[in-house]
């Protein structure tokens, strides 16, 4: 696997196995797709819009990728980190890519839930007990993945934070969480990870972000703009480092 870098970022519209798009609530099966997006060679520098059957769903050289093997590459043994890795959707990304030979270094600030995880999933999943919006110990978590595995594979920046509030009520503290949280983290993770990835030639960074971003809202103009910063962060990152790709989920 190496970096490449895309004439421009595009847009392809993401053909998975029903249920799809993935269901709220169900988030093994947001966890499936950001699985899908690290190993599929064709999302190199896309945006993946969760929007169903609207069209006929074009890889990027064009092909229907409903005509594509869903099999995932072997994950034995590469290195990957996860951010909010004690629930949800990274949780079950993490079971799935520790389930596929994956070794796994799980970011979070719930202690306690990082502890039920990885004394579930053994050896193959470490954890670390962090900040995401400080760059120094985000810094710190990929030399540590690197040193722990001997190789940094993938980056999931999946740490989100969500509320809802009437603009006009909206205070500037809580404004500036949804934009630290949703979209400093994502930048803080992904410079992290690249300056791992970039001198190794290898890597696939994979950014969260949300359908809030393309919709609007009366009651959560700071989700969504967080949201719209992540994915288009995503297409800036991809156009420079190569195989980068967000998953915009509901």
């Amino acid at each position: 696997m190496t970096l490449s870098l895309p004439e421009k970022s595009r847009e392809v519209v993401f053909a998975m196995k029903p249920p799809f798009p993935p269901r709220p609530g169900h988030p093994s099966e947001y966890a499936e797709l950001v699985v899908a997006i690290v190993l599929n060679p064709m999302l190199n520098g896309t945006t993946l819009r969760l929007d169903g059957a609207l069209r006929a769903p074009r890889s990027i050289d064009g092909t229907n990728m409903n005509e594509q093997s869903t099999t995932y590459a072997d994950l034995a043994d590469k290195g990957f980190v996860v951010t909010g890795a004690a629930g949800g959707i990274g949780s079950a990304a993490v079971r799935q890519l520790v389930g596929q030979g994956a070794k796994v270094l799980c970011l979070d600030r719930d202690a306690v839930g990082l502890d039920k995880l990885t004394d579930a999933l053994g050896a193959n999943a470490r954890s670390m007990v962090i900040d995401v919006t400080d760059p120094a110990q985000i810094a710190e978590a990929a030399q540590t993945a690197l040193a722990a595995f001997g190789n940094l594979g993938g980056w999931i920046n999946n740490v989100g934070y969500f509320s809802e509030v009437r603009t006009l009520d909206l205070a500037l503290d809580e404004w500036r969480k949804a934009i630290t949280l949703n979209l400093d983290s994502a930048f803080i993770g992904s410079q992290a990870a690249a300056r791992v990835m970039i001198p190794n030639g290898c890597g696939c960074i994979v950014n969260v972000s949300s359908n809030a971003g393309v919709r609007t809202s009366p009651r959560n103009a700071h989700y969504s703009a967080a949201k719209a910063g992540v994915a288009h962060l995503t297409r800036c990152l991809a156009a420079g480092w190569g195989r980068t790709a967000p998953a915009s989920t509901p």
